[in-house]
């Protein structure tokens, strides 16, 4: 009720104003998505996290459904606001399954992203009582490790990530899996947002132009790491 007036007070004093919005997928319906529209919203954060309802209900207890994300995310499509989606990887109990319903829920499901990342067990959490007893760590490591921190969980390297999962697995896939599904769930999304922000037609004619170079300057990192490795083996 608080979100509906706001909105509308906004809409009635014609402010002018643009805005981003973070919202939870059982708290969006047709009235709300609308007012955000005609108040200036153009993009809709969402903390979707699993495309798996065990993993939302049992582990993560958000008390959502996967069917409650893409209502969400169909809203704001229809509405013309770009749907943004938060997805977490690795939580106890992730599997193989699970991993596949998230991407499959991407793969066909109009959404961008604000972050695709792992479980970092921030104080107060349950994941946070989880490392204290698995790696039997105290609340100082925890708090003033670096890796802990968050910072190489959401916005470091591929391998600084993979670090991480190594020295702290709450889940029992590998860390390699994990970082394989990131990469094609962070890919696939970084599609859709090409498209929805500019269409499937330009979108694609860009995808073409910039996979030949990607492949190219990967195929010649591949071979600069070989010839010098071949260099330090002769020495």
């Amino acid at each position: 009720k608080w979100s509906r007036d706001f909105l509308r007070k906004i809409i009635d004093a014609d402010l002018g104003i643009t805005f981003q919005a973070i919202c939870r997928v059982d708290n969006l319906d047709e009235e709300i998505v609308e007012l955000l529209k005609e108040a200036g919203c153009f993009q809709v954060q969402l903390g979707i996290e699993t495309a798996d309802n065990n993993m939302l209900r049992n582990v993560m207890q958000k008390n959502i459904t996967v069917q409650q994300s893409k209502r969400a995310v169909e809203l704001c499509n229809k509405a013309g606001i770009l749907p943004a989606g938060g997805f977490l990887l690795g939580m106890p109990g992730e599997s193989i399954m699970s991993l596949i319903r998230t991407t499959l829920f991407v793969i066909t499901t109009r959404i961008s992203a604000t972050g695709v990342t792992f479980p970092v067990p921030f104080p107060g959490t349950g994941l946070y009582e989880i490392a204290k007893s698995r790696y039997e760590l105290t609340d100082e490591s925890i708090q003033f490790n670096e890796r802990m921190s968050g910072y190489d969980v959401f916005a470091g390297s591929y391998k600084k990530k993979l670090h991480y999962l190594e020295e702290f697995k709450f889940c029992d896939l590998s860390p390699h899996i994990l970082i394989l599904f990131h990469k094609v769930i962070a890919t696939t999304i970084g599609i859709n947002t090409r498209v929805l922000k500019k269409g499937r037609v330009v979108a694609f004619k860009e995808l073409v132009m910039v996979f030949p170079v990607k492949v190219k300057a990967k195929i010649a990192n591949i071979f600069g790491n070989l010839v010098g490795r071949q260099s330090n083996i002769g020495g």
